[in-house]
C-alpha cells in the first residue's frame, strides 16, 4: 500500500484510491514514537476490534491475526491485503473466547478455545493441518480438559497463551487463575470454599503425537502423565522461546505486586496465590486488614467487591516446594514499585534495589525473541515484550510511569537466575497485545474494544550490508564464543572463534546503548581469548561486541560486586 502511495498520479482513480488509503483508521491515527532513530515504523493494515493473537505463517512472509470470536485473518505484508480464513464454522470454537493461536514448523495452525457455559469452563485445542490446496485445511482436536466451574467473576482468565516448542514435538498452554489472589470464589455460596484448582494458574505441556490428550482436574495425574510443565502462575498470557528456554510474561492483581517476566523451567513453582512479584500475599497470614496494606488502593475492583478480607482459612504453601521469584529489573525503565513497608514509590534505575520485574499493572502480554544474527548490537539477542495498559493509568502514572509501549530486554540468565536492564524504545500504541518477528521486522497487533486497530511494522537496524533479504541468514564468520566469569566482577575473558587473522574492536555498552568501553584486539584463525578490564563500571547488565568491517557479533553479560 505504502509502495503504490509512492508512485506519481498516473491515472484519476489512482489519485482516489491513494486517498481513500490515507483516510483510513490506520493512517489517520498517529504513529507510535520511536526512541531510535534508527527504527522505522510503517502501518502495514488495519485490523479488525478485538484482535487478540498474532502468528507468523511457517510456510509464507504472511501472518495470521485472529479475534477473539476465533476469526483468522491472513495478511500479506508486501501488499497490505487482509483476508477472513477460517472462522467457527471451521475449528467449532467460539463464545468469543477464543484466546490462543499458534503456528507450527510443519505449516499447522492450532486455535484454543474455552468452552463456557454460564458457570463452567473446559479447554479444547483444535488443529489445521494444510491439505495442500489452496487454503484449505483439515482440523482435529489436539487438546481437550476437565469441566470445571468458573468464578464468574473479571479475574476468570480462562486459558489463553500458547506456542509449539521450535522442533515442533511440543505444545505449551497457559491456564490463568480463576481468583485475584487466591480468595475463595464460590459463585455466591454454589461451590463452598473453591480457590484455585488443579487445571488452573498453570503452564502445561503435551506432544503433539497424533494423539488427542486430555487434561484431567487431579494434580497427580497431570503430574503423572508429564502434562503439568509449570505451577503458580497468575497469567502468562504470552510466551516465547528463547534459544532452548521457556520465557513467559505475567501479570499480577489489583496490588501494587509488579508484573514479571520468568523462564519457565520444568517442575518449577512460580508463587501464585501465596506469592507474586517478590512479595508474599498478605491475605495469606492471620488478622490481614485490607485497609491497611500499603500496596493496596481502595478504588481498585477487588477492594471494592471485598475479595481482599482477613482470611483464616487462607491454605498454607505446598510442602516441600520451593518458589521461584522473577528476575529483577535494574532499569533504566519499566522499573517502578513501592516499597513493602510503607508504599513509597520507588525506581530501581535510581536504587539500590531492582523491580521484580515490570512496574505494577503495565500487562506485559506480547513477547518475541531476536535472534537474526544481522541486527545491530542493541537488538540482537534481546528480548522485546509489549504492555498493554493504558499510558494513562491513574495506579501507573502514581507511580511515575506509562504503559502502552515496548520494552527490550538485557538478558542474562546463570543458569536459571536471570537479570536484565530494560529500555522502552517505543511509545503510543494503543492497547498492543501481540508481536512476532521475522529477521529484522518486528510486528504489533493493537487490539481495540468496538473499532478497528492497526498493525504495525517496526524495521530494526541491521548491520550494513547485510541484507535483510534471505530468511534464515547464517551469523558472521566472527563470533563471541563465550564470556568468562559471567556474571563478572572486575574483568572477563572473552573468547572469539574466527576463521582468519583480523584486526577487530572489542566494545562494551551498557543497556542504554551508551559504549563504556572500547578497545582494538588482534583475533586469530579458530579460537582465541582476551581480556577486558572492567574496573570502574557500575554492576548492571552489558554487552559485550566484536567487530571487523561489516562483520560483528555481540554477547550479553552482567557485573555483580
Amino acid at each position: 500500500m505504502s509502495t503504490r502511495l509512492r508512485q506519481p498520479r498516473v491515472a484519476n482513480r489512482l489519485f482516489i484510491l491513494a486517498t481513500l488509503a490515507l483516510l483510513s483508521p490506520a493512517f489517520l491515527r498517529a504513529q507510535p514514537t520511536m526512541l531510535d532513530p534508527d527504527i522505522r515504523v510503517a502501518p502495514v493494515t488495519s485490523v479488525v476490534a478485538n484482535a487478540v493473537r498474532l502468528v507468523a505463517d511457517s510456510q509464507s512472509d504472511d501472518l495470521f491475526y485472529m479475534t477473539r470470536a476465533g476469526t483468522i485473518y491472513r495478511v500479506n505484508i508486501a501488499s497490505g491485503s487482509s483476508d477472513a480464513l477460517y472462522s467457527t464454522v471451521d475449528h467449532g470454537l467460539g463464545n468469543d473466547q477464543v484466546l490462543g493461536l499458534a503456528a507450527g514448523p510443519d505449516g499447522a495452525l492450532y486455535v484454543l478455545g474455552n468452552m463456557i457455559t454460564d458457570t463452567t469452563n473446559a479447554l479444547r485445542v483444535m488443529r489445521g493441518m494444510p491439505t495442500g490446496s489452496g487454503n484449505d485445511r483439515t482440523w482435529d482436536v489436539v487438546v481437550e480438559s476437565d469441566v470445571f466451574y468458573r468464578s464468574m467473576t473479571a479475574f476468570d482468565h480462562m486459558f489463553n497463551g500458547m506456542i509449539v516448542s521450535p522442533d515442533g514435538d511440543y505444545l505449551y498452554i497457559n491456564s490463568g487463575s480463576r481468583t485475584e489472589h487466591g480468595e475463595i470464589q464460590n459463585q455466591n455460596g454454589a461451590i463452598p470454599d473453591l480457590r484455585e484448582i488443579p487445571l488452573t494458574s498453570a503452564i502445561f505441556r503435551v506432544p503433539l503425537d497424533g494423539e488427542l490428550h486430555h487434561l484431567v482436574n487431579d494434580e497427580d495425574s497431570l503430574v503423572e502423565k508429564g502434562y503439568l510443565f509449570a505451577d503458580g502462575l497468575r497469567n502468562s498470557f504470552d510466551m516465547t522461546f528463547v534459544r532452548d528456554r521457556l520465557m513467559a510474561t505475567e501479570n499480577s492483581g489489583d496490588r501494587d505486586d509488579g508484573d514479571e517476566i520468568n523462564v519457565i523451567l520444568e517442575g518449577y513453582h512460580y508463587g501464585f496465590p501465596w506469592r507474586m512479584s517478590n512479595h508474599d500475599t498478605p491475605q495469606r497470614f492471620p488478622g490481614y486488614d485490607p485497609a491497611s496494606d500499603p500496596l493496596l488502593s481502595p478504588t481498585v475492583s477487588s477492594y471494592q467487591d471485598g475479595f481482599f478480607y482477613n482470611d483464616p482459612t487462607y491454605p498454607p504453601p505446598p510442602d516441600g516446594v520451593t518458589f521461584t521469584d522473577p528476575f529483577p529489573n535494574g532499569g533504566p525503565d519499566a522499573a517502578r514499585f513501592r516499597r513493602e513497608s510503607d508504599g513509597a514509590p520507588m525506581d530501581a534505575a535510581t536504587s539500590n534495589e531492582p523491580a521484580y520485574t515490570l512496574t505494577p499493572h503495565r500487562s506485559p502480554l506480547g513477547i518475541v525473541y531476536a535472534d537474526y544474527d544481522s541486527l545491530t548490537w542493541p537488538y540482537q539477542d534481546h528480548v522485546f515484550v509489549l504492555n498493554w495498559s493504558s499510558p494513562n493509568s491513574p495506579l501507573i502514572a502514581a507511580l511515575g510511569d506509562t504503559a502502552s509501549d515496548l520494552l527490550k530486554i538485557s538478558l542474562v540468565c546463570i543458569p536459571e537466575d536471570c537479570v536484565y536492564g530494560c529500555e522502552q524504545i517505543a511509545t503510543g500504541f494503543q492497547h498492543p497485545i501481540d508481536a512476532v518477528i521475522i529477521r529484522n521486522k518486528l510486528y504489533v497487533l493493537e487490539m481495540v474494544f468496538g473499532g478497528t486497530g492497526t498493525l504495525w511494522e517496526l524495521s530494526l537496524p541491521v548491520v550494513s550490508g547485510s541484507g535483510t533479504e534471505a530468511p534464515g541468514l547464517t551469523s558472521s564468520s566472527l563470533r563471541i564464543s563465550s564470556i568468562y566469569p559471567n556474571p563478572a566482577n572486575d574483568g572477563i575473558q572473552v573468547r572469539i572463534s574466527s576463521e582468519r587473522v583480523r584486526k577487530s574492536t572489542i566494545s562494551v555498552f551498557d543497556v542504554t546503548g551508551r559504549r563504556v568501553l572500547e578497545s582494538e584486539v588482534i583475533v586469530t584463525a579458530g579460537e582465541s581469548t582476551h581480556t577486558v578490564d572492567l574496573a570502574g563500571l557500575a554492576p548492571g547488565v552489558y554487552t559485550a561486541s566484536i567487530r571487523s568491517g561489516l562483520e560483528n557479533s555481540s554477547h550479553t553479560f552482567a557485573i555483580s560486586r
